[in-house]
């Protein structure tokens, strides 16, 4: 069971997200018909660690098995979804550890059921030192990435 709560018009998400490093390039992700790309990850469920979720769902989204994964940063983010919903997300971004498969060291994509749904998955890797253009969420996750400062740190950010 996913770890979110909505109440009065707003939504509460907790997720785990995999930050995928290779030779200065980020594997980023856009899901379905989404205007802006993105971390791999997903909801932590109930009584599960931040840390077990990140590999979970790397394994599942990105069908990697990766070895570990460091805390890299959390992230609380305020902001308007579709339909004009309230969202407050708190966000484990984790770096990955551990070999990346040949095949995935190119763009690619493909569909996952996620509970009972579809969802289309395109990944693209992105040089890290020309992420400025990219549409990126969250901001803060870009800026990170840009200035490849990969120590922990705590953000909250209000988009609305």
């Amino acid at each position: 069971m996913d770890i979110e709560i909505e109440k009065d018009g707003s939504k509460l998400k907790i997720r785990a997200n995999a930050v995928v490093i290779h030779d200065n390039m980020v594997l980023l992700c856009k899901i379905n018909d989404n205007k802006f790309w993105c971390c791999a990850g997903g909801h932590i469920h109930l009584n599960e660690d931040s840390k077990t979720a990140v590999l979970r769902e790397a394994k599942e989204e990105l069908e990697i098995d990766f070895e570990d994964a460091n805390l890299l940063s959390i992230y609380e983010n305020f902001f308007i979804g579709k339909n004009n919903k309230k969202f407050h997300e708190i966000s484990f971004y984790y770096l990955m550890k551990g070999e990346i498969p040949k095949e995935k060291l190119q763009d690619y994509s493909f569909e996952e059921l996620d509970e009972g749904k579809v969802v289309h998955l395109e990944f693209k890797w992105f040089d890290l030192d020309k992420l400025e253009k990219e549409n990126i969420k969250p901001e803060n996750l870009k800026q990170l990435l840009k200035n490849k400062n990969f120590t922990f740190e705590h953000r909250i950010t209000y988009e609305y």
